[in-house]
């Protein structure tokens, strides 16, 4: 396993690159601490959707999270939908849209099996932490610290935003039955705002579809939320390559999971196909529904895991 920080050339500084015999990562501090690249060595795949001209924009802050910079996973903090800050003494400080964090440069520590990123509010008072730690040769494990650096209670939401490449057998396993709501869908193809499904299924008025089957739809970009689940955990696989990528996170923090459904769907004129698998503390992109509050000077902790593992046809 090696960690070494990369000397660039162009519009970035440098980035950092975690290697292991069996996958290798590319993070870019400069650049909201993105995770730019995750590859599988065995099955010479690359996980994370990458930017059709191969260059990763850098945004100004308080930047539309628009197409050119929709690629790999970017942490979405303290918001996804821009809004103004609700409550006192910060009422009506603007939060930018998918929060502010994924516009920033984070500073970052190289220590013997990780790497740790931290970034410091601009709109609001709180440090967020992130550290990728490898703990085995197929694991990439995300732990996160955020610190409340005013006496006030910070009211926030968290999102992971990891945008996946799809594959036409592409298959996403989710234990259980939890219930799916829709935030939006083009042209309501899953319904209006609100509606609710049991997953996988999601009935609308011509058919049904099969929301574990992602590659299978001809043009989607929808974003539903799942609740009531059965256990933190979420199964990418892709039969034709033999492997999947597990993805856990603690159900007492985050008890719900954002997914965005893009399958040639979004931007018009040069849509993408991937898919946001989003751990998240809200079932909702607006920070006003969040129910998340820190108290003053204080710390909340939290991980997410990304696991390689075999897969076999059959399931």
């Amino acid at each position: 396993m090696t960690i070494t920080a990369i000397q660039r050339t162009g519009d970035l500084a440098y980035s950092l690159s975690i290697s292991t015999d069996e996958f290798a990562a590319l993070i870019l501090p400069e650049i909201g601490g993105k995770i730019a690249s995750f590859s599988s060595r065995r099955a010479g795949y690359e996980y994370l959707w990458q930017p059709p001209d191969g260059v990763f924009s850098r945004p100004g802050y308080g930047a539309e999270y628009a197409s050119h910079f929709a690629t790999g996973f970017d942490e979405c903090f303290p918001t996804i939908l821009p809004c103004d800050y609700p409550d006192a003494p910060h009422c009506g400080v603007v939060v930018p849209d998918h929060g502010e964090v994924w516009t920033l440069a984070w500073s970052y520590r190289i220590g013997p099996r990780h790497i740790a990123l931290s970034a410091e509010g601009r709109c609001l008072p709180y440090r967020l932490t992130k550290t990728v730690s490898v703990e085995c040769e197929n694991s990439l494990t995300f732990w996160y610290e955020l610190q409340n650096l005013d006496v006030h209670p910070l009211r926030y939401l968290w999102s992971a935003h990891p945008l996946f490449n799809v594959r036409d057998d592409t298959v996403l396993q989710i234990d259980g039955s939890p219930w799916v709501e829709v935030f939006e869908s083009a042209s309501a193809a899953l319904g209006a705002r609100g509606t609710r499904h049991v997953w996988p299924r999601a009935n609308d008025s011509q058919s049904a579809v099969d929301l574990s089957h992602p590659g299978s739809r001809c043009r989607a970009a929808d974003k539903v939320f799942l609740g009531s689940l059965h256990s933190g955990q979420v199964l990418l696989a892709h039969k034709s390559l033999g492997e999947a990528l597990l993805i856990e996170f603690p159900l007492e923090f985050a008890p719900f999971l954002g997914v965005w459904f893009n399958i040639y769907g979004w931007p018009e004129g040069d849509p993408h196909c991937n898919l946001g698998i989003e751990p998240t503390t809200t079932p909702s992109d607006l920070l006003t529904h969040s129910r998340n509050l820190l108290g003053g000077h204080c710390v909340q902790t939290w991980w997410m895991r990304w696991t390689l593992q075999t897969y076999a046809a059959g399931g």
